[in-house]
């Protein structure tokens, strides 16, 4: 669940996504970006991008390993209807 941050989520804040998180039994697909940058050009090199999943939700948390991360890297979280189905 999200918790207070030191930078975001607190008293502060214009909007507290505090006690947000993810329903226990519903699935979500994982897609994952992740690149290097050239420093001298500013492209991307390396990149990878992996489909993952659907995970299952279990006691509020949802549990994926990653492959591989390289210096910039998104994570995308999908809700999925599939179940136990393989993408």
């Amino acid at each position: 669940k999200i918790q207070e941050g030191r930078r975001f989520n607190h008293n502060k804040s214009r909007r507290s996504f505090q006690g947000e998180g993810f329903r226990d039994g519903a699935y979500y697909k994982v897609d994952v970006t992740t690149k290097d940058i050239d420093s001298a050009t500013g492209q991307d090199k390396d990149v990878e991008l992996f489909e993952l999943g659907p995970f299952r939700v279990s006691d509020g948390v949802l549990t994926v390993d990653v492959p591989r991360l390289n210096k910039f890297t998104r994570v995308d979280f999908i809700p999925s209807k599939m179940g136990n189905k393989r993408r």
